[in-house]
C-alpha cells in the first residue's frame, strides 16, 4: 500500500516533464463537456480509446488539435503589416528557454510571440515565460492554434496576453519523470527506501507548489489557475473558457 501511494504522489507531484498525453486514465469518467461559455474538459471514459473519444469532439475542435505540431519546437519570423512576430511551434524540450533566447536575438526586435505547442518540459515552460517577460513581449495564441501544458505556462510571460477566438488554451497537472516510477518498482519493496522517498516527495510537492504560486504572482495571474491545473490529471486537458481566462487574468488585454 505504501509503495502504491508513493508512486501516485510522485506521479502527480514531481516537477518533471509535462505533456498533453493521449493516454486513457484507469479511473476517470469525465467527458468532454461544453461548459456554456466555450470551455472544454477533455478526458476519455474508462476503457475508451482516445480515437473513440476524439470522435465526440466538435469538428472545429478536432481541426485545431490536428494542427498542433508534435515535433521539437522551431522558430520563424512572420511580418504581417505593421508587426514583427516570432512564431514558436512544437514541443517544449530540455534547453528550450535558451533556444528561445537565441531565436529572439537572431530575429531582432519583435512585437509579439505566437505559440502553438502540445506542451513538454514543465520547468522549461516556466523559464521561457521569464525570458518573454524580461523582454516585455506580447504573447498570443492565434485563431486555429493551441497552447497546451508547458506552453500554457510559457504563455503567461507576456506583458499583454491574447487568446484569439477560435484558439485553445489548455492546462493540466504536470507528471513525474518515468525514471522515478522505475526506481520505485525496482527498489520500493524495501520499507526504508519507500519511507525516505515518500518524505522526499512530500517535501518536493510542497516546494513545487510554493514555486508555482510565486511564479503566478510574478506574472500577475490568479492563484486559482493552479487549482484549475491541479484538478486536471495529466492524461486530460482542461481547455479554459474565455470567461475563465479573463477571471484568472490569463487574458489581461482588452
Amino acid at each position: 500500500m505504501l509503495l502504491r501511494l508513493l508512486i501516485a504522489l510522485l506521479w502527480f507531484a514531481w516537477p518533471g516533464t509535462a505533456v498533453a498525453k493521449q493516454a486513457v486514465p484507469q479511473q476517470q469518467t469525465l467527458l468532454l463537456t461544453d461548459v456554456a461559455d466555450g470551455g472544454y474538459f477533455g478526458c476519455p471514459r474508462e476503457g475508451e480509446t482516445f480515437a473513440a473519444f476524439v470522435a465526440t469532439w466538435p469538428d472545429w475542435f478536432v481541426a485545431i488539435q490536428s494542427r498542433v505540431p508534435e515535433q521539437p519546437m522551431s522558430y520563424r519570423l512572420y511580418e504581417p503589416v505593421g508587426l514583427r512576430v516570432l512564431i514558436a511551434e512544437g514541443a517544449v524540450t530540455e534547453g528550450e528557454a535558451s533556444r528561445l533566447q537565441q531565436a529572439l536575438i537572431n530575429a531582432g526586435p519583435v512585437d509579439e510571440i505566437w505559440l502553438s505547442s502540445p506542451g513538454g518540459n514543465s520547468a522549461e515552460g516556466l523559464a521561457m515565460a521569464r525570458v518573454i517577460r524580461s523582454r516585455g513581449l506580447v504573447t498570443r495564441v492565434p485563431r486555429g492554434y493551441a497552447c497546451i501544458s508547458a506552453c500554457s505556462t510559457a504563455f503567461l510571460g507576456g506583458v499583454l496576453r491574447y487568446v484569439d477566438n477560435g484558439a485553445l488554451y489548455g492546462i493540466h497537472m504536470f507528471t513525474s519523470a518515468p525514471a522515478y516510477g522505475r526506481f520505485l518498482e525496482q527498489n520500493g519493496r524495501d520499507p526504508t527506501i519507500a519511507e525516505a522517498l515518500f518524505g522526499l516527495a512530500e517535501q518536493n510537492a510542497a516546494r513545487t507548489a510554493s514555486e508555482r504560486s510565486r511564479f503566478l504572482i510574478e506574472m500577475g495571474v490568479s492563484l486559482r489557475w493552479m487549482d484549475e491545473a491541479f484538478r486536471t490529471r495529466s492524461s486530460c486537458v482542461n481547455y479554459l473558457s474565455r470567461a475563465s481566462l479573463r477571471s484568472l487574468n490569463v487574458l489581461n488585454a482588452r
